[in-house]
């Protein structure tokens, strides 16, 4: 279908009229272009329809920001450039983001959502149910809703004291020192 292209009286913007769709109650919807030199290579490109929110004063702001990057060599010079910049941006921040996750992640979380399955498939049941009993009684309350990576040797120190408090004999307290050096191991995997 041929789009009759309509010039603006700004330089090197134009648009086209959609025959149907409808910007408000009678102007009919306009897609807008820009049109510039890379290179000495005429470029083209698609902005979006008024619809959309754009209008010939933000299309001619968009091709004067692509000229000016050209022109002084800092910043995308065409709009692939910017929506593949753009692109990859968002794709850094969601893994930023998600290793901030897993940097955050709280010892009672990793412990039912990632630990737990693996000492019920490596170890026999008693044991497993053993350890479950050390875990939920001395490390769920004491260190559990803190993130892993704050987890300090003070913190270490003040379980230790409270369990010399409570009369639990070295063995108990090995015990449950092992079980979270196994869970602090399999996390720092």
């Amino acid at each position: 279908m041929g789009y009759k292209w309509i010039k603006t009286k700004t330089t090197g913007v134009r648009y086209r009229e959609h025959p149907t769709r409808k910007n408000g109650a009678v102007k009919k919807d306009r897609y807008f272009t820009i049109r510039y030199k890379v290179n000495n290579v005429l470029k083209e490109e698609g902005l979006g329809w008024a619809s959309e929110g754009w209008t010939e004063e933000k299309a001619a702001l968009k091709r004067s920001e692509l000229r000016e990057a050209y022109r002084t060599g800092v910043g995308s010079t065409t709009l692939k450039e910017q929506r593949e910049r753009s692109a990859k941006e968002k794709e850094l921040s969601a893994q930023k983001e998600a290793e901030n996750q897993k940097l955050n992640i709280l010892l009672n979380d990793f412990y039912n959502n990632y630990f737990k399955n693996i000492a019920y498939n490596n170890t026999s049941e008693r044991t497993f149910k053993s350890e479950a009993g050390f875990y939920k009684n001395w490390l769920e309350p004491n260190l559990g809703n803190m993130p892993i990576k704050d987890i300090s040797l003070m913190n270490l120190e003040n379980l230790k004291a409270l369990m010399i408090k409570q009369n639990k004999s070295p063995r108990t307290i090995n015990y449950v020192f092992g079980i979270l050096s196994q869970i602090l191991s399999y996390a720092k995997k």
